[in-house]
This record gives C-alpha cells, structure tokens and sequence, in this order.
C-alpha cells in the first residue's frame, strides 16, 4: 500500500528518493471521496455557512486534517480559494491517525476534512454529521444527502483513487535506505511486481 501523496512529495520534502516515475499504475479499483465533518451538536449546520464565515475572516473557523500537505488539506484550501477566501490565513492543525476524530469528538477542533470512510462509524454512531462532499456528483449509500461542491456552487471535485501499480523493486531499493516499509516490498529475485496503490485524482 503507497499513499500518493508522499510518491508526489517524496524528492520535494526529502523523505525519499522514490517518486512518481518508480511506480506505473494498472487500474483503478476504487474511488473513496473527501469530507467536511462537524459534530452532531455543531452550530455549522452547512459547508457553505463555513465558507461564508472563513471568506470574511479566513481564521473565523479552525479545520483539521490528518496531515499537510494531503488531499484532506487540499479539500479545505480548494473550496476556500473559490469562494475567495484568503487561504493562505486559514487556521488548518494536522493530527495522525485516530487522532483526528478524537480531537472532533473531544471539541477541540469544530471541522475536519478526512475521507469518507474515517468518519463513518461515528457519522452512523449519531455523533458526528457529513456536511460537503468533493464527489463530482449526488452520492448513494452513506454519502445520499450530502452535499457536494458543485452541488453548492463550486467547481471541483476529487478523490482518492486505490488501484493496482507496478514498481521497480531492486533499482528503487537500490537508492533508498532500507526501512521497515521498504523490507516489506522487498522480494527474492523478483525485480517487478505489483503492489496497492493509492494515488490521487487532482
């Protein structure tokens, strides 16, 4: 499993020397979307009265993510920056794994943006409310009634695709320091294989 967005950043951050040309993606299996989430007793009853809110004072409501840079970051600045909001003043506070819906949860941050699929068992617990979605169109399924960004005006839309990709073992393994990550996709003699890829549709 690799997360786009570190294959995307990679030679930019320093992280690693792997990037987008190590890797050639198959197909696409699945599309998970974005969402804007508020606990059940939050006074944001919509995504746009968030966006009203932050185009007069950009730093009028605080957004958490899981990390930064990262599609759930994008979801916040993209819809901001078409509603001419000043996002480069946006309040966003990234937290790591389970750490984001617990800090909603707690009060200590009013949205968050994550994927659909994050939010949905305290969404379905009565706890936690979907207000936008960034699919293209209306949705089925847990996501029926939600709100999407064109649906309330704004032209984008994105996800997060999960789909098959092959990558070059041996010449990637041989320019980066072995990791744990790195000695899980290691194999015996085999020079390709193919392995889960999340990468992004933006």
């Amino acid at each position: 499993y690799l997360d786009s967005n570190r294959i995307f950043q990679n030679k930019l951050l320093g992280t690693s020397m792997l990037g987008l040309d190590d890797f050639v993606p198959l197909a696409r299996l699945v599309t998970e979307y974005l969402v804007w989430v508020v606990r059940a007793d939050s006074p944001h009853r919509s995504a746009r009265r968030v966006l009203d809110l932050i185009k007069g004072d950009a730093a009028a409501v605080a957004f958490g993510v899981g990390s930064m840079p990262s599609n759930d970051y994008f979801n916040v600045l993209r819809p901001a920056m078409m509603t001419g909001a000043d996002y480069r003043k946006i309040r966003v506070a990234a937290f790591r794994g389970n750490g984001l819906i617990a800090q909603l949860l707690g009060g200590h941050v009013p949205v968050i943006s994550t994927t659909a699929s994050e939010a949905m068992e305290q969404v379905k617990a009565g706890k936690l409310r979907l207000i936008a979605t960034s699919a293209p169109s209306p949705q089925s399924g847990d996501l029926k009634g939600v709100p999407h960004w064109r649906g309330l005006g704004i032209d984008i839309d994105f996800g997060t695709n999960i789909g098959r990709c092959e990558m070059c073992l041996m010449d990637c393994l041989r320019r980066t320091k072995p990791t744990n990550s790195s000695r899980s996709i290691r194999s015996q003699g085999n020079k390709r294989e193919s392995t889960l890829m999340r990468f992004d549709n933006r």
